[in-house]
């Protein structure tokens, strides 16, 4: 971050992604891209940024939010599953005991499923999906050793 005049300008970074919050950051990204030889993409106005969309309400309002990351998790789950996921009024079903399920340990495939879909699901809580974090939570417990049920639940 730094001051310019009476504002401050940012520039975030996460790996090799960049939001650039400036007066100007074309003039930014120009000399990025012609004074140190970097390969931008995405360059211009910032509509989606690390799974989350940003958009203006009609009237003007900016938001966040996580629709496109969550439908690309919905694309992955029909890809894996062969269905949609089963819609609920709330994350968790109700008098559900995770900690009591006995049945069958998941082999090693199906561990790394139930962890990537585990992982999906705590980045939607990091980019604003708060409503699902108890039930991420609740289910993350079981990631070194998730039995079938706990993959029917996620």
């Amino acid at each position: 971050m730094r001051r310019n005049g009476n504002i401050w300008e940012y520039i975030a970074t996460y790996v090799d992604d960049l939001a650039i919050i400036m007066k100007d950051p074309k003039s930014f990204t120009d000399l990025l891209i012609d004074k140190y030889k970097y390969k931008l993409k995405g360059v211009g106005p910032i509509t989606y940024h690390l799974g989350s969309d940003y958009k203006r309400d009609p009237d003007g309002t900016f938001y966040i939010s996580a629709k496109s990351y969550i439908d690309k998790m919905i694309e992955s789950y029909e890809r894996t599953f062969g269905a949609k996921p089963k819609e609920n009024s709330t994350p968790l079903v109700g008098n559900d005991h995770p900690e009591m399920d006995d049945l069958e340990l998941l082999g090693p495939t199906k561990i790394a499923l139930f962890q990537l879909h585990i992982g999906s699901l705590q980045w939607c809580v990091t980019i604003g999906q708060f409503d699902i974090a108890t039930a991420v939570m609740t289910m993350s417990r079981y990631r070194a050793a998730p039995r079938r049920g706990h993959l029917e639940r996620i």
